[in-house]
């Protein structure tokens, strides 16, 4: 963290002043009420670790090339401020607002050190409108301020954070790809907690989140294969989610490792040139293609088709969004033969279908048939035995034909 944070405690700061009001949560396994404080704005700062700014943060230091930690307090509370407000701006004006209207309603949660552990937004609010009208009302943020030893604390921290976000139905919702990404870092990349833990803490099932983390990997897998390595806020900017959510189908059904390696490749690049439409249409296309016979064949083309944006990627070592938006997606040749390349796999599995729709057809006849109770037969009315007879000599008929046009093909 920067050096203008290192020696802040905030429960001996003389400005920080006792609230009226206090705030109940649970804190190793502690539910209780408590004292909620009025702390100056100046004496706190972003987590740079919460899971929506980390992705935010993730964008910065790419385009600059150090960590943000380095930038001094104010500045760096800056810079974070202004990538709150642009990641979710409805959101930002709305509670903005809210609290020009009411001053802050509901109270934050801090460290001891001015970290801010939730109420990130409600914050910058303050930040905003203080600046805007130098007004005492909005000098200080209201939160509960931890004991200095949680602080070393990262599960117990992190567990709170997760509680605090997911745990009232007022709290803006991640993104799906900050969502994604916040459980590939707590539980994969740093350990923090396990899945089981993370799941208790957001009021999900193990296996939702353990979904949650393989799609993660495909973000972190398809960034590495693009050559932009954790640059997390790339999936963000190109709302990969829901082309995400189509890979990770796909690679449940794929029976080997070889032949997901092969259809990786034709997604992440049909992911990333985004071909044509709502490219998650395009996705299950390819997904039909990937579980056909034809899939050698239409990966080969592939492969032929995609060669420039192979050029395209390795003569640029800073991919970036705008690079992908500007000189990988505006490649409207590239586009088209992508496009066309699925589309005529996708036509033949169709005419392929169509082709042996007969024999399914056929194959439910067969199974209803065998489903007639013999036995019931001798026990029907005249009327009933007349009706079944009319429909049997129908069928029949039909099956002559049938038989008719067999012959003559042969």
């Amino acid at each position: 963290m920067s050096n203008n944070f290192m020696n802040v405690s905030l429960k001996d700061n003389p400005t920080v002043y006792v609230s009226e009001i206090t705030k109940k949560f649970s804190l190793r396994g502690q539910t209780l009420p408590r004292q909620v404080y009025r702390i100056p704005l100046n004496l706190l700062h972003y987590n740079n670790k919460n899971g929506r700014i980390a992705t935010l943060i993730s964008k910065w230091e790419a385009e600059n090339g150090y960590s943000i930690t380095k930038l001094d307090g104010e500045q760096y509370n800056e810079t974070i401020e202004s990538y709150i407000i642009k990641s979710n701006k409805p959101a930002f004006e709305k509670t903005m607002k809210s609290i020009r209207s009411i001053s802050q309603r509901e109270a934050g949660v801090v460290l001891n050190d001015g970290c801010i552990i939730d109420g990130n937004r409600r914050y910058t609010c303050l930040r905003k409108l203080y600046e805007e009208t130098s007004s005492p009302e909005f000098a200080y943020f209201e939160a509960v301020i931890l004991d200095p030893e949680i602080s070393s604390d990262e599960k117990e921290i992190k567990r709170l954070e997760l509680e605090l976000q997911h745990g009232q139905d007022e709290k803006v919702s991640y993104n799906p790809i900050e969502s994604l990404i916040d459980v590939y870092k707590t539980c994969e990349e740093e350990k923090i907690l396990t899945t089981k833990e993370y799941a208790d803490n957001i009021g999900k099932s193990e296996s939702a989140v353990k979904k949650d983390l393989e799609q993660a990997k495909i973000i972190v897998d398809f960034l590495d294969y693009i050559g932009a390595p954790g640059k997390y806020y790339i999936a963000v900017d190109l709302q990969l989610d829901a082309s995400v959510f189509e890979i990770y189908n796909i690679k449940q059904k794929v029976a080997d490792e070889e032949t997901w390696n092969k259809a990786k490749i034709v997604l992440y690049e049909n992911m990333l040139v985004k071909p044509k439409g709502d490219i998650k249409y395009v996705m299950r296309d390819i997904r039909r293609i990937v579980n056909s016979d034809y899939f050698d064949d239409y990966y080969n083309e592939h492969l032929k088709i995609a060669k420039p944006l192979e050029t395209a990627l390795k003569i640029n070592d800073d991919i970036d969004s705008t690079y992908i938006i500007n000189e990988i997606r505006s490649n409207d040749i590239l586009k088209k033969n992508m496009a066309d390349n699925v589309d005529e796999y996708s036509a033949k599995i169709s005419i392929e279908n169509i082709k042996k729709l007969p024999i399914e057809k056929m194959n439910d006849i067969v199974e209803s048939l065998g489903k007639i109770d013999l036995e019931a037969l001798t026990h029907m009315s005249l009327e009933d035995k007349n009706n079944f007879k009319e429909a049997f000599n129908d069928a029949k008929k039909k099956i002559e034909e049938i038989e008719r046009v067999l012959n003559e093909v042969n």
